[in-house]
């Protein structure tokens, strides 16, 4: 019965068109995309304003947690924390780059603080 309503609505079944990633393929993959590059460092600079100084003490924060990340991703996959690509960084490092840097961001939200939690929720 499924077969009849997918080929009478016209769309295919996408399961059976992709090809599952074998052992070796994720491994070619995997081998490809590490070691990821490192971000450079950022420091903090004299002679701000409190409130620039405060953005630019979350961006250095931020850029510490992310370049902590990546080293222990490149460490669980090389097995060395300085590990460097060998190459020009590829766009896929970038995205990659870029999608843990979102990820960092967002685990120092709490979300909207407007009411306090309830003791269940607090535990």
């Amino acid at each position: 019965m499924s077969e009849w309503i997918a080929h009478s609505e016209g769309q295919t079944d996408w399961a059976e068109l992709v090809q599952p990633m074998t052992q070796d393929s994720l491994s070619d993959f995997a081998c490809n995309l590490f070691p990821l590059p490192l971000p450079g460092a950022l420091e903090m600079v004299r002679g701000l304003s409190r409130r620039c100084a405060q953005r630019l003490s979350k961006k250095v924060k931020i850029r510490h947690e992310l370049r902590e990340l990546i080293a222990a991703l490149n460490w669980m996959h090389c097995g060395d924390f300085d590990a460097r690509p060998s190459g020009v960084a590829s766009p896929l490092h970038g995205e990659v780059v870029s999608r843990l840097h979102s990820l960092v961001e967002m685990a120092g939200d709490l979300g909207n603080q407007d009411h306090l939690p309830s003791q269940e929720a607090a535990f």
